[in-house]
């Protein structure tokens, strides 16, 4: 079926109509230190799981995203003029497909997170149902099978370039999953060091206050104790009433 391309975009929050120069390239943004890496001619451009073509153009693949834009009039099989945006935070994942059922021919697939801040803009309700079978899927089809590999090795290449925040948190969270085996691992006048470092900034202690803490626990050591001794009584006296009932 017919694919417009324009509201395709705004749905998914991808940049249509994109800026390009007198030789047809896309504008380079200077102060994102953006370069352009390679550029692949007739590369068709299909979109949603079911892989509705859009026509052949040229791709642009540069350190910051990735561009489409369509062929010059007169291919019959494109819109003149137009072209598509991709950045690569906006990619959640891209592979090389050659599975015949899935799609025709083989090419680079890439899937969109639709749920990243660039994500689902907002649409009226009539656009919804008009575009709700176009999935965020993406499929780039060179004209020359050996390209498909390129094309992925380029966007492998300068995707990395661009590290998404989610999985810094995640290789954060695995960091301190590791960090917790090395402290089981130290002797314990050091283990006791690091954690007692750690308490006294999650208690948010400034200059000072330490030593007031410290006088605190001299002047009467057994303060935290007493509320430990109230729960054991008060867990004693609740089994002994439990037993009598």
């Amino acid at each position: 079926m017919p694919v417009d391309l324009k509201a395709y975009c705004q749905r998914l929050g991808l940049d249509w109509g994109c800026q390009l120069d007198e030789g047809g390239q896309p504008v380079l943004d200077a102060e994102a230190d953006e370069q352009l890496s390679s550029s692949f001619a007739n590369v068709g451009l299909a979109v949603g799981d079911s892989g509705n073509s859009v026509g052949s153009g040229t791709l642009f693949v540069t350190t910051r995203r990735i561009v489409w834009v369509a062929a010059a009039a007169g291919d019959s099989s494109s819109s003149s003029g137009s072209s598509l945006s991709c950045s690569y935070r906006q990619i959640s994942m891209h592979a090389v497909s050659r599975d015949a059922e899935a799609f025709g021919r083989p090419c680079v697939y890439i899937q969109l997170d639709e749920g990243s801040e660039h994500g689902m803009a907002a649409a009226d309700e009539g656009e919804e149902e008009e575009e709700e079978e176009l999935t965020a899927e993406l499929r780039l089809v060179p004209a020359e099978e050996a390209a498909v590999e390129a094309i992925f090795s380029k966007l492998c290449e300068c995707s990395a370039l661009n590290p998404d925040s989610d999985v810094e948190d995640e290789a954060g969270a695995q960091l301190f999953f590791d960090e917790a085996e090395v402290l089981a691992g130290l002797p314990d006048e050091q283990r006791a060091a690091v954690l007692a470092a750690r308490a006294e900034g999650a208690l948010g202690l400034g200059d000072g206050e330490e030593d007031d803490l410290d006088e605190l626990m001299a002047d009467d050591p057994d303060r935290f104790e007493d509320d430990e001794e109230g729960e054991e009584a008060g867990t004693a006296g609740g089994a002994a009433n439990g037993t009598q009932q």
